[in-house]
């Protein structure tokens, strides 16, 4: 198993772009009444779909070599959000977490530059993980910022850890055990690709 880096060349810029959240939620309902309930467990996980639009014989040449690397479910993709590769918010720079972080968490303190900003939407990677800043938020005259996020945390990150913004990005797997490349002549067809973030 490898990771690919998905390439930033306007050729893999998807014309078409979808992400979500899948949240991993148990539900249960009464036979006797009919009331559900619903419990929020760990292992939400990140979906994306994508459609790459027609393109010459020579882009999707290159197209297809990148496809055959991913080969399948074989090998992983690292992959973010291309519709917000950086921040709405003003945040740059190297942002830290100024203290540890637990397994479970959905908020981060973090270290960066005074008066620095974070908007809902926005994108970050602490540890191994891909996470979304859920509320606006402002750092102090000192830097100090409290960040909601979402999903929590699948494991403890430490204090000093790098809060990266520039596209941030999540491992995933093609959810298609095959994708076809289509061609017409002299063009390329489009193409339409499904990912699912993979995580141990």
């Amino acid at each position: 198993m490898s990771t690919i880096n998905w390439p930033t060349s306007d050729v893999f810029r998807p014309a078409h772009f979808e992400i979500a959240l899948r949240s991993n939620v148990l539900i249960s309902a009464s036979q006797f009444t009919g009331s559900i309930q619903t419990v929020e467990v760990p292992g939400a996980r990140w979906v994306i779909a994508m459609q790459l639009d027609p393109a010459e014989w020579s882009d999707q040449a290159v197209r297809e070599g990148i496809l055959s690397q991913i080969a399948g479910q074989a090998n992983r993709v690292a992959l973010w959000h291309f519709a917000r590769p950086a921040p709405r918010g003003t945040m740059r720079g190297s942002p830290t977490l100024s203290a540890t972080a637990a397994a479970g968490a959905t908020s981060l303190l973090i270290a960066t530059t005074a008066w620095a900003t974070v908007e809902a939407g926005d994108m970050g990677k602490v540890g191994d993980q891909l996470v979304q800043v859920i509320e606006p938020a402002t750092a102090d005259g000192a830097g100090a910022m409290t960040a909601k996020i979402r999903p929590a945390l699948r494991a403890q990150v430490a204090s000093g850890s790098a809060f990266i913004w520039d596209r941030p990005t999540g491992l995933f797997l093609l959810t298609q055990q095959e994708v076809r490349v289509p061609y017409q002549p002299s063009w390329g067809g489009e193409i339409s690709l499904e990912f699912v973030e993979v995580f141990a």
